[in-house]
């Protein structure tokens, strides 16, 4: 339709009317051909209707002129004069407004031309001015899930389409996963790269352009009917396809070569910034990896309770792969099946697997020791607890071919297990399988060890075993006792740095028990002989034997010292009391063997003045004294014996003549010698120098070895 451009002179007064009128005078035809001017000098004359004519007058319009704008391309519109009264313009004056009329043509076609081509470069620009905010945007965002979403709103915003998603390529499994998706109600995210119009773009690494796409045999409906042409725009970064941006509309042909140039420029943002999120997500991924593993690997060697070690396996193995649940299996040989230790809450596992299942499972890969429940086999399903929205996964835990554990995991039955996430997978089950097996070595010793110290708890003596590091090992309940600690504040604890009131009763000071601790860290064997300790600090008395003595292990390498003390009190307290005992009797016994031998002196003396010729008298004397003067003599040993054991022992020391000594236990034995016959001489040099010793002990020993060389039965023949 004609609409009124311009209007010079007074404004009408119904616009409305007026372009109302020229439409339909137009539709009339009155000029011969379109480029033909149209001249009405009265338009009373004219063919328009009465009400037109109305509307003309009420304008006080009365005649016109009109002349097309006409270009090459056509016709434009055209120029109107209008005259308040009957006017009949000459051929001049049309000759004048043709020309007028040609010109004004090109000068509105001109400016047309000008005014779309502003237009299409502000819709250009501001378009570039969006392609380089989406660029700064995507290339700030490293969040892939929040990326993803990002270009497919642009996308969407693009080409105003009411559905779209956005897929990334797995080459090694050659398969689609959707991670963006809007206006669609489908849950499936996992999509084959053979099997639709979205997968031929990753084919054929080009766009895909379709005003039909339901008559593309390859074409999959899930928008129920509505979809009519469908844009696929490959995400492609130095030859390597990144994935796949689809958009569809109800429209035909709603993707023209606008959208497609937008689409595909967002495509090529969207390839770099897709690029590096995955690339500095790969390095994040590297990093959650090591520090994953350090602290896997650092809890692991510190945790020997098999609980807390359990426990930091299943929580390594979610920070790894975000499995769904977790289950984890402890090899019972006595009954040869797997048996439920720990597992996470979210899922009821089976308490038991057996072994004969494990054979029935497929690895998910060649280099991988990782099983996986066929989804088909029913009851596989049903041995794993495996239901239809979960896949079941299965890693034996083996070292050097023997059997420790199970562990078994879920995942949601669409989700893929990449390469980073196998390997890593992989390491923590490695680090978990060394930990498990010295957990469960660990719990054996400590089970031996409890044994061992209720067997060493029964025994007297205190028992205390040092590591080579200087630290206890071991203390048995009397070491307790010792020392008045508890086991907590002395196992584990450096012997340098208990209390040194308490190492006293080991007879060590600090500095010694450091000394100690170092000669085991060089691998030195501790041992020493039994040694007395006197604890006169501690009420009553306490007298304790302490022996040290090194502890080897199968190779014959030190690994470590055992401390023995033993309590000699009532022992030392028993030898006290026999030595005063033996003392008193000595002391006792002295005193009447002396009166004795008085009296038998007396007697001897007696004799001899009145001269008795009784002999049986007078040997039964000599006899009497001869066995006084030795019982004498044992009294005297037995009180230097005691005194030697108490330390008490005195010597005087002087120089004498030994062949002087030996006259006079020569002397002292000759009468009982000649008795059996026995000649005693003295054949010591009287040229040899004198000696330093004390004279009356020194006779002591001599008439005491005559004495019994004498008491004893020799046969008075002998020569």
């Amino acid at each position: 339709s004609d609409l009124l451009a311009h209007w010079e002179g007074d404004q009408p007064q119904d616009l409305a009317e007026l372009e109302r009128v020229f439409a339909q005078r137009r539709q009339l035809g009155e000029q011969s051909t379109p480029e033909q001017p149209i001249l009405v000098p009265e338009s009373k004359k004219s063919a328009l209707a009465e009400a037109d004519q109305r509307v003309l007058q009420a304008e006080n319009i009365h005649a016109w002129g009109e002349f097309p704008l006409v270009t090459p391309s056509g016709t434009l519109g055209f120029l109107a004069v209008y005259f308040d009264t009957p006017y009949s313009l000459p051929d001049d004056q049309v000759e004048l407004l043709r020309t007028f009329a040609t010109q004004a043509a090109i000068v509105v076609q001109n400016a047309r031309l000008y005014n779309l081509t502003d237009q299409a470069l502000e819709v250009r620009v501001h378009q570039l001015a969006i392609l380089e905010a989406v660029g700064r945007r995507l290339m700030a965002n490293f969040d892939t899930d929040q990326l993803f979403s990002i270009i497919l709103d642009y996308a969407i915003e693009f080409t105003r389409s009411p559905w779209g998603f956005l897929c990334l390529y797995h080459p090694q499994d050659d398969i689609l996963e959707v991670k963006a998706k809007r206006g669609y109600t489908f849950t499936r995210n996992i999509w084959p790269v053979g099997e639709n119009i979205t997968g031929r773009t990753i084919r054929t690494r080009s766009v895909i352009n379709l005003p039909d796409a339901t008559q593309d045999p390859e074409f999959i409906d899930v928008t129920e009917g509505k979809t009519h042409s469908q844009l696929s725009v490959p995400l492609i970064y130095e030859d390597q396809v990144k994935g796949v941006i689809t958009l569809e509309s109800d429209a035909f042909s709603a993707f023209g070569e606008n959208e497609e140039a937008l689409v595909v420029q967002l495509a090529n943002y969207a390839s770099l910034a897709i690029n590096n999120a995955q690339l500095y997500n790969e390095l994040q991924r590297r990093l959650r990896e090591q520090s994953t593993l350090y602290v896997v690997t650092s809890h692991l060697a510190s945790s020997m309770n098999l609980n807390n070690l359990l426990l930091v396996v299943q929580e390594a193995i979610q920070s790894a792969i975000q499995p769904t649940a977790v289950g984890i299996y402890l090899w019972e040989e006595a009954e040869k099946i797997y048996k439920l230790a720990h597992q996470t809450e979210e899922q009821v596992l089976p308490e038991t697997l057996r072994p004969r299942l494990f054979e029935q499972l497929v690895p998910i890969s060649i280099n991988v020791d990782i099983l996986k429940v066929p989804s088909r086999d029913l009851e596989l399903r049903l041995a794993f607890g495996q239901d239809e929205n979960l896949r079941a996964y299965v890693i034996p835990l083996e070292l050097k071919q023997q059997k420790m554990g199970a562990i078994l995991l879920y995942l949601p039955a669409e989700r893929v297990l990449h390469a980073n996430q196998l390997q890593l997978l992989q390491a923590v089950i490695a680090q978990a399988t060394i930990a498990l097996q010295n957990a469960l070595l660990f719990a054996d010793v400590l089970s031996a060890r409890e044994r061992l110290s209720a067997i060493l708890n029964t025994v007297e003596e205190g028992i205390l075993v040092v590591d080579t590091h200087g630290n206890i090992a071991l203390a048995n309940q009397p070491v307790l006792q010792f020392t008045g600690l508890n086991m907590e504040a002395i196992l584990n604890q450096r012997l340098a740095e208990i209390p040194a009131q308490s190492l006293r009763i080991f007879g060590y000071t600090q500095p010694q028990a450091a000394e100690l601790s170092q000669k085991l860290d060089l691998g030195l064997a501790i041992e020493s002989p039994k040694s007395t300790l006197m604890l006169d600090e501690v009420k009553p008395e306490r007298v304790l034997e302490r022996s040290v003595v090194p502890v080897w292990s199968e190779g014959g390498r030190v690994i470590g010292a055992m401390i023995v003390l033993r309590d000699m009190t009532e022992e030392h307290q028993i030898q006290q009391a026999r030595e005063t005992i033996t003392e008193t009797l000595i002391h006792d016994l002295r005193s009447p063997i002396s009166a004795v031998m008085s009296a038998l002196e007396i007697l001897s003396e007696t004799m001899v003045e009145g001269e008795s010729d009784d002999e049986l008298v007078g040997q039964a004397l000599k006899v009497a004294q001869r066995s006084t003067e030795k019982v004498i003599g044992l009294v005297n040993s037995l009180l230097e014996i005691a005194r030697m054991q108490s330390g008490e022992i005195e010597l005087e020391i002087k120089s004498l003549s030994l062949r002087e000594l030996a006259d006079q236990v020569i002397t002292e034995f000759s009468i009982q010698a000649s008795e059996y016959g026995i000649f005693l001489s003295n054949d010591i040099d009287p040229e040899l120098p004198a000696a330093s010793a004390d004279f009356s002990k020194l006779e002591r020993v001599l008439a005491s070895e005559y004495g019994i060389f004498l008491s004893n039965d020799i046969d008075p023949e002998l020569p």
